[in-house]
Formats: C-alpha cells, structure tokens, sequence
C-alpha cells in the first residue's frame, strides 16, 4: 500500500524526529510561494520523521532543486509543542530533501519498477579498492585517485585501471577478507525490502569488483548485481580487470535493461560522477552526500547517510510496506 501522497509535484524533506520541526521551517523559508499546501508525510522508521508539500506547478520543482541544493540549516534549537523533541544544536544539514515533478511522483506509485544503486559509499560505507589498497601500505595513495575520479576530474576508465594496477602480487584471499569486512549503509536492508513489499526490484551496479558485490547481493537479497572483475592467476591478483569496465555509460546501460528498455520506473541512487548516467536517465535520481558533479544534476540529496530515508522520500510508507 502507498500511502495517500497524490500525483502532484511534491517536495519530501526527511530528518531525525529532533531536527524535522528545524527542516520544516527551512523549507517553508526557501520555497515560500513555489509550496500549495503541506500534504500527508510518509511514516518512516521511528527515530526519523518526513514532511511533504505540494508544488504550485512543475515549473516550480527545477527552482525548488535549485534552492535546495545548497540548503545548510545553520539555527540552533527552535521552539518545539509538547509532541516535538528539542532540536539539536547542530550547523550540520541533518536531512533527506527530493522534489519530484507530477510524473515522476505518479510513476513511485506504480506497482512495478527498479531501485538501481551504485555500491561504493553508497551501498555499503567503505570504498573496496582503497581496502584492497591498505593490504600493501597505499591506500592513502589510491583514495587520492578515486576522490578525483568521483569529481569527475579524471576519466574513470583509466583511474581504475591505475589504481587497480597497484594490486599487483596481492593475494586473492585478500578479496573474501575485504568482502567480510564491508558494511551495508544504514538502513540499505528496509529499503530493499519495502521495494520487495511494493513489488519493485532492488538492483546494485559498481565501478567496483564483482567478487566483493556477489557476496554482497546475496547478504542484502539483491535482484542483480553487476561490477568490474578482478583478474587472479596462480592465486594472486594480476593488477588487471577483466572484460567490459563499468563506467558511467554502463550503469546506465544495466538499469535501462533491468526495467525492459525503460518500459518500468526506475530510481537512480550514487554518490560521485560516475553515477551521473544513472541518475539522469532513470525515471529520477537521488545523490547520497553527492560530489558537486552529481549534486548538480541529482533531484534531490540526501546529508543523512541513511537510505531508508530514500523510501520516504518516494512517497513509500515504511512502517505500512513491513505489515505486508
């Protein structure tokens, strides 16, 4: 069941119950007359609360993107009713913002369609190739090349070619080590499986290694996984990947495929440029502490690293989808 959010141009903010009342008030601040009405919000997990107003038109979701792309509440506690906790003192932007044309909040209620996310940061919290890196004492020496490759200052194919040429000698059982070790982002299991529960399918593509994502998959019950392959002989890594590398362009090519040509609707979730593809031609795309690259073309952004918001932010109702 969704809950009763029509298919209008719709703005959804999520925060920690003690900070929502703040990121309300922020919201009706940046967007003033583009807001209609507030709308009923979806019910998320317990410790988070959301907020939803209706648009005065689509027009008015490209400003509503625009204003809130650089939102920082900066306020300290504000004035709270009794059934409101005290917000935190905090400079930090605590919150999950979208804003959703008509369309795109009329195709989250239908009753088929794709999550598609990239992995690392995203996914999980940690980037496995500087893991893989830490092995052999260069770690530091690779997250400097993969930070300038998720700005989009250096063209990935050969980044990852480079980075992944350091590995060289490393011994393959360093790969199911480092698989153990990732971390699933907090709440990445209720939001795959509230899309379950609503008949959509949960997919994952990574500029990463399949090895790492296989174990993954079948750990948060994905419908599909896709990533670059690290090549191993006589039990070592080469320091090559093997077959098609998967850049921004594949990610794009994979989730157009997992909806039928685009026949389904389909959600767009990463974190750095070689998302960029993903997220702008998927139905909609939502950036997870974005690199300005994918900041600037993302619909809508998430500072809280918590993607259960992300259901939220589509309209789902959490605590309604678990019951089914």
């Amino acid at each position: 069941m969704s809950i009763p959010l029509s298919a209008s141009p719709t703005v959804i903010v999520v925060a920690p119950q003690g900070f929502l009342a703040s990121a309300r008030r922020q919201v009706a601040d940046l967007l003033g007359s583009l807001i209609v009405q507030e709308k009923p919000a979806p019910r998320t997990a317990p410790d988070l609360g959301a907020a939803a107003w209706t648009l005065a038109s689509n027009n008015a979701v490209t400003v509503a993107r625009t204003r809130l792309r650089d939102w920082v509440i900066t306020d300290g506690p504000a004035q709270t009713t009794d059934t409101e906790a005290p917000d935190r003192e905090t400079a930090d932007t605590e919150c999950a913002w979208a804003a959703w044309t008509s369309e795109q909040m009329a195709a989250w209620n239908e009753p088929a369609g794709a999550i598609v996310t990239d992995v690392d940061s995203t996914l999980i919290e940690q980037e496995v190739i500087e893991m893989l890196a830490a092995h052999i004492g260069l770690e530091e020496q690779v997250a400097a090349v993969t930070e300038r490759a998720m700005r989009g200052e250096l063209d990935f194919e050969q980044s990852l070619r480079e980075r992944v040429a350091v590995l060289k000698g490393l011994d393959a059982q360093t790969i199911e080590d480092v698989s153990e070790k990732t971390t699933p982002t907090a709440g990445a299991q209720l939001l795959i499986e509230t899309a379950h529960a609503r008949g959509w399918k949960a997919y994952a593509v990574s500029g990463g290694f399949q090895q790492i994502l296989d174990p993954l998959a079948a750990r948060l019950n994905l419908d599909g996984a896709v990533a670059n392959h690290l090549e191993v002989n006589d039990a070592e890594l080469t320091g090559r990947v093997t077959g098609p590398i998967i850049d921004r362009q594949a990610k794009a090519k994979h989730r157009a495929q997992w909806t039928s040509n685009n026949q389904l609707p389909s959600l767009g979730l990463g974190d750095g440029a070689n998302d960029i593809d993903l997220l702008t031609t998927a139905t909609g795309g939502l950036g997870l502490q974005p690199k300005p690259a994918l900041k600037a073309v993302a619909d809508g952004t998430l500072s809280l690293r918590r993607l259960d918001a992300v259901a939220a932010l589509l309209g789902w109702d959490v605590a309604t989808e678990q019951q089914h």
